[in-house]
């Protein structure tokens, strides 16, 4: 039996199956500095040992933007390629931290898994040049977050076959303008380019047969 490891300081901290090399986060727990710190720790300690693939088993609902992208940065960057699984729910920073695994790695959903796409909401407080400066802040973020879903639904949306960059994130911009929250089904987010694959499909049939054959996975 695989080895896991858990961190008993908190009761609903992500656990970490060593010899699997498998990342499980808490789906009760939002992005905060402290998910964030233990995925580095976790994703640290992996890497010291090979660059192996690592799997990392998502259900998230967002978070913190800034907590958010150090996970993104964590993925984007490291010597392993990652296969994100994505459970439940894949929302807000929930669906941006599984395209940091593009294009090396895999983005899996489960069958049942609802995706929602959102420009965020932000709080401004302070004084008038620092709500100015904090707003012009969150406009570069959001840029950065449709720069980011612009390169994977080109690359991998079959929605979007023939269209230009510019043409696809308008498209983007257009949907969250009028829905604010886009919510999509697993088969809406692979049409769209958000995932690589569905659990069920040709291919990746279960999560045992991911886990055991992570190399296959990663050519497909």
């Amino acid at each position: 039996m695989a080895k896991l490891a858990k961190d008993t300081s908190y009761n609903l901290l992500d656990e970490v199956c060593i010899e699997g090399r498998e990342i499980f986060l808490h789906p009760s727990v939002e992005i905060d500095h402290d998910v964030a710190g233990r995925f580095v720790r976790r994703v640290r300690a992996l890497e010291s040992m090979s660059d192996s693939p690592i799997i990392f088993h998502l259900c998230s609902g967002g978070g913190s933007w800034h907590d958010g992208m150090a996970i993104y940065d964590c993925i984007k960057h490291s010597s392993c390629s990652f296969i994100v699984l994505c459970y439940g729910i894949a929302a807000s920073m929930g669906s941006l931290i599984p395209q940091a695994a593009w294009p090396k790695g895999k983005r899996i959903s489960m069958p049942n898994c609802d995706w929602m796409i959102h420009e965020g909401y932000l709080e401004l407080s302070g004084s008038h040049r620092q709500v100015i400066s904090s707003a012009t802040w969150d406009n570069k973020s959001k840029n950065f977050m449709y720069n980011v879903y612009t390169d994977v639904c080109e690359s991998t949306g079959g929605y979007f076959e023939g269209k230009t960059r510019n043409q696809i994130k308008s498209y983007l911009k257009r949907k969250l303008d009028s829905k604010e929250d886009w919510w999509m089904s697993s088969d809406d987010a692979l049409l769209y380019g958000f995932v690589d694959n569905i659990i069920g499909n040709e291919d990746v049939e279960n999560v045992d047969k991911i886990v055991k054959n992570v190399s296959r996975v990663l050519q497909l």
